[in-house]
């Protein structure tokens, strides 16, 4: 459905995309991190960890987009539905 503009199918998608990379990217910084740990580094091990942290927050802020990005998508596809009744 296209709004204003706004092809709501398409930008779910990329919203969707960009979550499950950003999952991948959590999960892979945290293999490394375990990996790290055993070298006994303690700065790269806090590097890896704010990393984390980070990547987490901007998948929290990206899943709250998706939800509005659906919210926004229902209310819209409700406007333009047609009711039949009879008559």
């Amino acid at each position: 459905m296209c709004e204003n503009g706004v092809n709501y199918t398409q930008l779910k998608l990329a919203f969707h995309q960009m979550i499950k990379a950003n999952e991948l990217l959590e999960k892979n910084l945290s293999q490394w991190k375990n990996i790290v740990d055993s070298a006994e580094s303690e700065c790269l091990s806090q590097l890896l960890e704010d990393s984390i942290k980070k990547t987490s927050g901007a998948t929290c802020s990206l899943k709250s987009i998706f939800s509005e990005i659906n919210r926004l998508s229902d209310e819209h596809h409700h406007e333009n539905e047609i009711t039949i009744t009879k008559v």
